[in-house]
């Protein structure tokens, strides 16, 4: 019988793609936390000297650095401080998916979405204690330290903001369904 489990999957990644996959999944930590475990990454990037080879394939993608600059360009003008931190963060994550994007394969991928689907089940089990308040009294600031000032009645998980959880929300339901349709098992097709 052919093993499923999370374990094996693991021991058939390289170092690159399970550095990735943390890096991916920690999206669910509180937010601080992924910024910091983000940065690291990339940091990590630099002294391995992938940095210069992504930055040069990247340099290649005239249409999305423009944007990029653009963004940055209106911002500076604008004095938007969090527009310049928004692009920055446009930039950042362009290189972290170009690195992605190099090291993926259909395995990988698949486990990535099985990955991100599962920890949603345990952000929307937190998003409805905290939607109850019945977490409120053990005091969980420590994910972010406003929160249960800013957001009150709205969830927000450990994603900064209750808008950022939505939108997680809506790509896991698109996650669920591409799992769905691409699974081959035969109880999914004896109803068709």
């Amino acid at each position: 019988m052919k093993s499923i489990g999370i374990i094996e999957k693991l021991k058939g990644l390289s170092k690159q793609e399970l550095v990735l996959l943390a890096v991916i999944l920690s999206i669910f930590l509180p937010f601080y936390i992924f910024v910091i475990i983000f940065i690291a990454y990339l940091i990590g990037l630099i002294f391995t000297g992938e940095m210069k080879g992504i930055l040069k394939r990247l340099s290649h993608h005239f249409i999305l650095l423009l944007f990029i600059g653009y963004s940055g360009v209106i911002s500076l003008l604008a004095q938007n401080v969090m527009g310049m931190v928004s692009t920055l963060g446009m930039f950042l994550f362009a290189i972290f998916f170009y690195y992605y994007q190099a090291h993926l394969t259909p395995k990988f991928f698949r486990l990535v979405l099985q990955g991100i689907l599962s920890l949603s089940v345990l952000a929307s089990v937190f998003a409805t204690l905290e939607h109850f308040q019945i977490v409120k009294k053990f005091d969980y600031t420590f994910l972010s330290p406003k929160m249960q000032v800013w957001h009150q009645n709205r969830a927000e998980v450990a994603f900064f903001n209750p808008n950022y959880y939505g939108i997680i929300c809506c790509f896991c339901i698109m996650i669920g369904f591409y799992l769905i349709s691409t699974t081959r098992l035969r109880w999914l097709k004896s109803s068709q």
